[in-house]
């Protein structure tokens, strides 16, 4: 039987921790992990309930493995750019962070579908998909020349999240540069 999480109350207490200027690393066994996985499921069209679960994951100790489908169906599935960076950041948890720790490579399929992301983006979602792809280290040279072709151009960097975007892109080209 699966362990169920009383999302609401945890979310709750997350969000009370956070505001008070508190770390946040919730431990979920793999059971709870298997629950949040079927809530985050069966709630995509939810946008609420989708963002208190992908909050919890976000916050999570420890990156499980069980997420890498349901992280590919919501980066293909989903068009709330807000609902997107927060998918975005249990992507870097789950998926990233575990990949540096096993030193497994990502799944090549979610790597597609973040450079279909990628190419789709604009304004904060860019900058998200560029910090996001700026710490996959060595893996991010796949996603170099889309990178440059999203690069803004100075006249577009008064705009706060253009400026981000630039900025993140400049650091990844010294980084490929370097690598050559």
């Amino acid at each position: 039987m699966i362990k169920s999480v009383d999302i609401d109350k945890v979310f709750q207490e997350t969000i009370t921790k956070l505001q008070s200027g508190h770390r946040v690393f919730l431990e979920f066994t793999n059971e709870e992990f298997q629950f949040l996985l079927n809530y985050w499921s069966s709630n995509l069209n939810d946008t609420e309930k989708l963002h208190k679960v992908l909050c919890l994951l976000d916050f999570t100790k420890n990156p499980s493995p069980l997420f890498t489908n349901i992280i590919l169906k919501s980066f293909q599935d989903l068009t709330n750019q807000e609902t997107l960076i927060y998918v975005l950041n249990v992507f870097r948890k789950h998926e990233v962070e575990r990949s540096f720790k096993t030193g497994d490579r990502i799944n090549g399929d979610l790597l597609m579908a973040l450079k279909e992301l990628l190419t789709k983006a604009d304004g904060e979602l860019l900058e998200w998909c560029l910090r996001t792809i700026e710490e996959l280290g060595h893996q991010s040279i796949f996603f170099k020349q889309d990178v440059l072709d999203k690069k803004p151009s100075w006249i577009l960097c008064y705009n706060k999240n253009n400026k981000a975007s630039r900025q993140i892109i400049e650091l990844l080209e010294k980084r490929w540069s370097r690598k050559l």
